[in-house]
């Protein structure tokens, strides 16, 4: 039996009469690490709220396994896939190591206690990112970067096929940042679909097989990242003048903010040619 995956066909999401999702269609493969990148506003996140479940799509439809998601008990979905959310809330004083045990709570039959396996499991999770220290520290009173690799531990101990990242390397320093990107392909590698919303186009580039390029709620661009993140289109899309050069070790692309002295203007992702400074809205108009 193959790993699961998720696709989404032509899903749209429609907030007070606003678009943030226009008729997407993607796949989160196993085996896959997917970067979905693009400006804020785009519908990164909101994207990922309905993949996730916790956002119904106003069109079209999210499938798990090949079955539609909204058929599913949410115990059965949440052991097929886990979700780190981009911002965590907690009002009460649990520990890190707590925090972590959540994610077993799927796996727990109800009135059941927990098994030495699902501690074991939320301990090696905190592990991997680097948090076991941590374990006995309550949440509130951690870091911003030490809270956001604690609930990445409580998506790791989820054990689900499918990871849902929403921006996962936010407020974590440069080596942080790498542990997280090397563990998405860790998980990519035992057959898990993953897919990380970032903002980093340099860790897309580094780390994804495929990158998904949105603005203004749909998909512009989708594929490997030195087809996705090409500097024409990144520029249009951000506002932005870039130039794309290969890493020297790797070849991966790097993308390279212009200086304004050289930003003239850029070529748009449409069929016009756009100014770099012509606002996102303005382009959607055209």
């Amino acid at each position: 039996m193959s790993a699961p995956g998720m696709r989404a066909d032509g899903v749209s999401y429609v907030l007070h009469g606003r678009a943030l999702v226009r008729e997407v269609n993607v796949d989160v493969l196993p085996g896959e690490v997917l970067a979905v990148v693009g400006p804020n506003g785009a519908g990164k996140s909101t994207l990922c709220g309905i993949l996730a479940g916790d956002l119904a799509p106003t069109a079209g439809e999210v499938k798990v396994d090949e079955r539609p998601m909204r058929s599913m008990k949410p115990g059965a979905l949440a052991r097929l896939r886990s979700m780190l959310s981009q911002q965590t809330h907690l009002r009460f004083p649990f520990t890190a190591r707590e925090v972590a045990m959540m994610g077993r709570h799927p796996h727990i039959p109800r009135w059941r206690s927990p098994a030495e396996s699902d501690y074991q499991a939320a301990e090696d999770a905190l592990r991997s990112t680097q948090a076991l220290h941590l374990a006995e520290r309550v949440y509130p009173t951690l870091s911003g970067g030490e809270q956001r690799r604690v609930s990445l531990s409580r998506v790791l101990a989820q054990d689900a096929p499918i990871v849902l990242l929403d921006e996962p390397t936010t407020a974590l320093d440069i080596g942080h940042q790498q542990l997280v990107m090397s563990l998405c392909r860790r998980l990519a590698a035992e057959g898990r679909a993953v897919l990380a919303v970032l903002h980093d186009l340099n860790l897309a580039g580094a780390y994804a097989d495929r990158v998904m390029v949105m603005a203004d709620g749909e998909t512009v661009a989708v594929g490997r990242p030195e087809e996705a993140l090409h500097a024409e289109l990144l520029s249009a899309v951000f506002d932005q003048a870039v130039m794309v050069v290969p890493h020297p070790q790797t070849g991966k692309p790097i993308v390279l903010a212009a200086c304004e002295s050289s930003q003239p203007g850029v070529p748009a992702w449409g069929r016009q040619q756009v100014p770099a400074t012509t606002s996102t809205r303005e382009r959607s108009a055209l």
